[in-house]
């Protein structure tokens, strides 16, 4: 959001940049001078009111007043859904969109008014550009709209929608290169029922049992049943009350035929999310038409009574395991052995926000994901993914949301400062390379200093990286990024002090590492 480049090709590349919450989180950061996370998180949140209103707006559609009831507390007092509306991703703005793009195109099919098909096409092209999960979706709600407006023969309707397939096009096309690099990773390639229904139904009930996929399953049989009986009994013209059965089967069918055809993964939680609000709606009209008002009400108290249970005002359900409290870092110490502590574990965003929230040291936590990788003075990690830590570390706190738990080391390595080298830098180049000498032995390294003139727009990263001697290759490389971590003053001064940890290099390599200032400053 700080580098604002969110559209295809330009940012980041990757299955996780979602174009349109990048775009509105990088508007709302220059709006308000901001990068705290609820200035992220805005665009998300405003869509809310989005949702819920068109949800409402499926009122007039239904026969009983229990039915529709079903419908909103389903939609809208589901905690998984609810979630994603707290989130600086793009999962809010697409459900958001998505349910604007069914009540747009819901008016469409009962009035047939221009302003109507407008609201839908221009929401059928959000929803897809705020999530790329949805570009099935788009291209089923934008199929029906033209074969609507052919039914209609009006001319302008109809360049509208085809026109408007150019943009979905875009997508399309930039999902298919994801694909074939390989980071359309969501999900797995085979087995539908354990990747997508049952990993769907967990979420959503806190319950693993076989009884509960049988119902969805059940239940989709029969919305496969209802759907193609009214619409043939209908001579085949579509009904707003058709709406929900035609995506929920066409999706699902969708899904198959991508992974045959373009081996594109099952969609599991997140990514498979819109099946759950075509299920609910389906669930809602079927049980409207068949006038059951016992039922709807019965299923609207079960749920209504899963979202009291499940509801807090303290982290994500779906994303539980980025929470951290402050324990976890304010009881790392800032100094150990006379230099500051140097910390592994993995990267998180909440630690960003913690760090200057609370203003804590800037510390650095580097990857520490292998058996080898115990000379960091502190660690946070899953107990369950380092069983062996303990034999060198002893957990000082775990975190009761996350499981995440920090780790202190039972003897503290000794330090014993080898060479110094200090060097001043004037230039706003790329890379700004400071020292470059081979290191053979596990060691630490203390990086402090100075940088004046900077805003948090600016990118500013001290990079580490090592080289084999004998291929030229590079071995890995680490980053540490300044902005992220320290707030710059109100003269837009930064000072940082801080440790990186070097393991012992193999045997048969003679490792240089290079650090660099890389600079990106306007």
């Amino acid at each position: 959001m700080l580098d604002w480049n969110p559209f295809p090709y330009k940012g980041y590349i990757d299955a996780n940049n979602h174009f349109l919450n990048s775009l509105l989180g990088g508007f709302f950061v220059r709006l308000f001078n901001s990068e705290a996370m609820w200035v992220c998180r805005l665009a998300n949140v405003l869509i809310f009111p989005v949702f819920y209103w068109s949800v409402v707006g499926f009122r007039k559609f239904f026969k009983e007043k229990s039915s529709y009831l079903l419908l909103l507390v389903s939609l809208t007092c589901t905690v998984f859904l609810l979630d994603f509306f707290s989130l600086a991703r793009g999962y809010g703005l697409a459900w958001g969109f998505l349910l604007l793009a069914l009540i747009s195109t819901a008016n469409y099919i009962e009035n047939k008014l221009f302003k109507s098909l407008a609201w839908a096409v221009m929401s059928w092209i959000l929803c897809v550009y705020a999530n790329l999960s949805l570009i099935t979706v788009s291209l089923i709600g934008m199929t029906l709209l033209q074969v609507l407006s052919i039914q209609q023969r009006k001319r302008g309707q109809i360049i509208l929608i085809a026109s408007s397939f150019i943009l979905l096009s875009g997508a399309i096309y930039y999902a298919l290169f994801l694909q074939e690099i390989g980071k359309l990773y969501l999900g797995n390639e085979s087995d539908f029922i354990a990747t997508t229904l049952h990993n769907l139904s967990t979420l959503l009930f806190s319950i693993e049992h076989l009884s509960i996929d049988i119902v969805v399953v059940s239940v989709f049989a029969l919305v496969i049943i209802k759907c193609t009986k009214s619409i043939y009994n209908n001579r085949f013209e579509i009904k707003v009350n058709h709406l929900f059965y035609i995506f929920l089967s066409l999706s699902v069918l969708a899904i198959f035929a991508q992974n045959f055809l373009l081996s594109v993964n099952f969609p599991e939680d997140r990514s498979a999310t819109f099946l759950v609000i075509f299920f609910y709606g389906s669930i809602s009209f079927l049980i409207d038409q068949a006038r059951f008002k016992r039922i709807s009400q019965a299923i609207s108290s079960i749920l209504f009574l899963f979202f009291i249970a499940q509801v807090n005002l303290t982290h994500t359900r779906t994303y539980y395991y980025e929470h951290m409290d402050k324990e976890l870092i304010s009881l790392i110490p800032p100094l150990t052995e006379g230099i500051p502590t140097s910390t592994g574990g993995r990267f998180w965003s909440m630690d960003n926000e913690l760090i200057k929230v609370e203003k804590l040291p800037a510390y650095t936590f580097q990857l520490s994901g292998f058996r080898e990788d115990t000379l960091t003075d502190y660690i946070i990690h899953l107990p369950e993914l380092r069983p062996f830590i303990e034999k060198v570390y002893s957990k000082i706190h775990e975190d009761q949301i996350s499981g995440l738990a920090l780790y202190k080391r039972k003897e503290f390595l000794k330090r014993r400062k080898l060479y110094g080298f200090g060097k001043g830098v004037n230039s706003k180049q790329e890379y700004i390379q400071l020292h470059k000498e081979p290191i053979v032995t596990p060691c630490f390294i203390r990086i402090t200093g100075n940088l004046n003139e900077l805003d948090f727009y600016d990118q500013m990263n001290v990079v580490l990286v090592a080289q084999d001697s004998l291929s030229g290759k590079d071995y890995f490389g680490k980053a540490f990024s300044l902005l992220e971590r320290i707030a710059a003053d109100e003269t837009g001064n930064i000072s940082f002090d801080f440790t990186y940890t070097i393991k012992k290099s193999p045997k048969q390599t003679n490792l240089k590492y290079s650090f660099t200032i890389k600079s990106d400053c306007k």
